[in-house]
Formats: structure tokens, C-alpha cells, sequence
């Protein structure tokens, strides 16, 4: 490997991570809701955030690669669907870098928080093989099944809330 390739993919390693840190800013900022609600999920159920994330990568990588064989209109098709895979993933891997972002600094302000938990996560990946591979596929599934779940999760309204709080309470 030459100088120049060297110094090639160290820059384009270090724009992925500054694009990562900015992403789970971003996502913070702009899906605080669903960003809370996926970390609960994930600090709740992490195997069960794992499963779902690697059975709906599955899928979805498979209906694009089968996509992708077909003609124009379905190459079209597989890169949507590869498209919006990649866009979960890096929302569960926001979720991921907020809960540790939380859990090794709680005294930070929140927005700054997802920052340095992708940073964490940035920093580790670069481990040969084992944060190439096994952290990376297990931040980015644990995380992409926490959103998902999160998104298909019933949400109760505050009249049902009240309600039960109600049903529960006979003294009100």
C-alpha cells in the first residue's frame, strides 16, 4: 500500500466518523420521541431488539438483492429498499450511541450525549475484525430492532392512561 492510498483511507475513515457523530446529532435533534422510546426498547429487550433488527435486515437485504436481478424498474425498486434499510440502521445506531453517550456521561446536556456515544462507537469499530465485524453488526441490528419496534409499538393516549390510572385507583 502507498502513502497516498494510506492517507486516502484515513480520510475517508475519518469523514465516515465525522458524518456518524453528526448523524446521531441530527437524528437527536429531529426524532426525539422515537429516539427515547427505542432506547428504552433497547435497554429493556436488547436480545429481542437484536432479533428483530437482524430478521428485518435479512429480509429487506434479501427482497433487494432479488430486487436488484430484475430490470430497471426493479433495480430502481432495490435501491429504494437498500436505501431505507441503510436509513434505519443508522437511526438504531443513533439509539445505540445515545444510551452509551448516557450511560458513561449522564451530566452531559442530551444533544451532546448521542455525539460522544458515536464517537465511542466510531473509535471502537476501528478494533481489526472484531470491531469491524461483531460491534458493528451488533450495535447496528440491536439498534435498527429497537426503532422498529419502537415504531410498531402501541402508544397509549392519555385518556387511555387516564382511565387506567383510574381503574387502579378507586379513591378518584
Amino acid at each position: 500500500m502507498q502513502v497516498s492510498e494510506l492517507l486516502v483511507l484515513l480520510l475517508l475513515i475519518a469523514t465516515t466518523g465525522a458524518g456518524l457523530i453528526a448523524c446521531a446529532a441530527l437524528c437527536s435533534a429531529i426524532f426525539p420521541r422515537l429516539l427515547a422510546q427505542a432506547r428504552r426498547n433497547l435497554e429493556q429487550m436488547p436480545r429481542r431488539s437484536f432479533a428483530v433488527g437482524l430478521v428485518n435486515a435479512l429480509f429487506f437485504g434479501l427482497l433487494g438483492a432479488a430486487l436488484s436481478s430484475g430490470g430497471p424498474l426493479a433495480g430502481l425498486l432495490s435501491l429504494l429498499v437498500f436505501t431505507g434499510l441503510l436509513s434505519f440502521i443508522a437511526l438504531g445506531l443513533s439509539v445505540v450511541a445515545a444510551l452509551i453517550g448516557v450511560r458513561i456521561a449522564p451530566v452531559l446536556p442530551p444533544p451532546f450525549q448521542p455525539m460522544l456515544g458515536m464517537l465511542l462507537l466510531v473509535t471502537s469499530a476501528l478494533i481489526p475484525l472484531v470491531g469491524w465485524i461483531g460491534l458493528s453488526a451488533l450495535a447496528g441490528l440491536s439498534g435498527y430492532g429497537a426503532v422498529i419496534i419502537a415504531l410498531f409499538q402501541r402508544r397509549r393516549s392519555p385518556t387511555t392512561e387516564r382511565l387506567g390510572e383510574l381503574a387502579r385507583d378507586p379513591t378518584e
